[in-house]
């Protein structure tokens, strides 16, 4: 008996046009949903100091690399940020949501939606150990010792 090969993200013939263009779609939206969901502070133009915390702009591109981070795209996707603010999260769950209809994907979506908070705080808390030990000047080799030790005692 001869297999199909099935699409990962939503299980039906790859061959397919109207698949193809439905999971492109859905790479294409996650993608900006992912982008402009993402602090400020993860932008390209942030780290070379062109933008603010705030996506503010500092100062304008001068250098290549400068220019390569501030491209048309990046100031399209601020100014859509700043433009959407706090409803990005909500448009995001309102998407989420919409794509379940049964109650037991809203249930599940609900559980997920815990779980990541845990892990969220559970990876800030992680982070802060992780500055704490590099404020105390502590030699990669010690911390990694302790990042395991800790995780064996799970």
């Amino acid at each position: 008996m001869e297999q199909k090969n099935k699409c990962c993200l939503c299980g039906h013939d790859p061959n397919s046009d109207v698949i193809k263009e439905r999971c492109r779609d859905i790479f294409l939206t996650t993608n900006l949903m992912n982008t402009l969901t993402r602090p400020f502070t993860e932008f390209a133009s942030y780290k070379m100091g062109l933008i603010s915390e705030h996506g503010d702009l500092l100062k304008r591109a001068t250098t290549q690399d400068e220019k390569d981070a501030w491209s048309l795209q990046e100031q399209y996707l601020i100014k859509l940020k700043k433009l959407l603010g706090n409803k990005l999260e909500i448009l995001n769950t309102s998407l989420y949501l919409e794509s379940y209809k049964e109650t037991d994907n809203i249930n599940h979506y609900i559980s997920e939606q815990e779980v990541k908070r845990e892990l969220e705080f559970s990876a800030k808390r992680f982070k802060e150990a992780i500055d704490k030990a590099s404020d105390l000047n502590l030699p990669l080799p010690i911390l990694d010792r302790i990042i395991v030790e800790s995780f064996t005692k799970i």
